[in-house]
């Protein structure tokens, strides 16, 4: 691997995606027979939402080297956002019985799965994950959400998050869902109990705004005012955050 490429990587696994783009640019105008290079443009093109051209790379990298199972479940989700439905979905159910794929790209697998309409594809998925990888706490979680797309009784989808809850009990994510769960089924304290002890840390952690503002109105109810004034100055970084976000698009590419 040439050092260019090795710094494209780095900076990809980073999160330096324009960097890492700009680097294997760089080397596949020097070497544009490398699989792997195209492999990785396709992962960052994937990862920018450029879905066509990230079919584009993939499918050129698969002609020069076997695809590494990251890039496999990639070029799957894209075919499935540039139309070709019927080949994603065939392309996903394929990876799944592939032994070496780890439990989080079944979850991968799974979300691509449901994008699709295929939810009971997806709940099948999150079961495999749960069997590769007994403790990972967001396989049961999604298995919850899954199930109750499915149409399976609450009972269920509140049993598996608790399971995730037990896993990885200082996940906000988790708790407010199952909140909003409590919620649905008119058990406000119940779904209060999920909440009343987060962190400040746990609060800010929270990127969703609807979600923010449900457990702002268990905190409002409760009276408990130390954690309602620290959703509310979340929610005004999250506000601040949508603003500057927006001023960027406008002046990027």
């Amino acid at each position: 691997m040439s050092g260019t490429l090795f710094r494209a990587w780095a900076a990809f696994d980073a999160g330096a995606v324009h960097s890492a783009l700009l680097q294997v640019k760089r080397h596949l105008h020097r070497d544009s027979d490398d699989g792997r290079g195209w492999e990785l443009m396709g992962l960052i093109q994937h990862r920018r939402g450029r879905y066509r051209r990230a079919v584009s790379a993939l499918e050129r990298a698969s002609c020069l080297v076997p695809l590494r199972p990251a890039a496999r479940v990639a070029l799957a989700h894209a075919y499935g956002q540039t139309g070709h439905v019927m080949l994603a979905r065939e392309l996903f159910h394929l990876h799944t019985e592939d032994d070496q794929l780890s439990a989080e790209m079944l979850l991968q697998i799974a979300a691509g799965l449901e994008e699709l309409h295929d939810v009971a594809g997806a709940l099948r998925v999150c079961r495999l994950a749960t069997v590769r990888e007994p403790e990972l706490a967001q396989a049961y979680y999604d298995m919850g959400f899954y199930a109750g797309l499915c149409g399976y009784p609450p009972k269920m989808t509140e049993s598996l998050a608790l399971k995730a809850i037990d896993l990885d009990p200082d996940r906000a994510c988790f708790r407010i869902g199952l909140a909003g769960l409590r919620l649905q089924m008119g058990r406000d304290r119940d779904a209060y109990e999920l909440v009343r002890g987060f962190t400040q840390d746990q609060v800010n952690e929270i990127c969703c705004d609807s979600c923010l503002k449900r457990v702002l109105g268990l905190w409002e109810t409760a009276g408990d005012q130390q954690r309602v004034e620290w959703a509310e100055a979340r929610l005004q970084e999250l506000a601040a955050e949508q603003v500057s976000g927006k001023n960027g698009s406008q002046g990027g590419e």
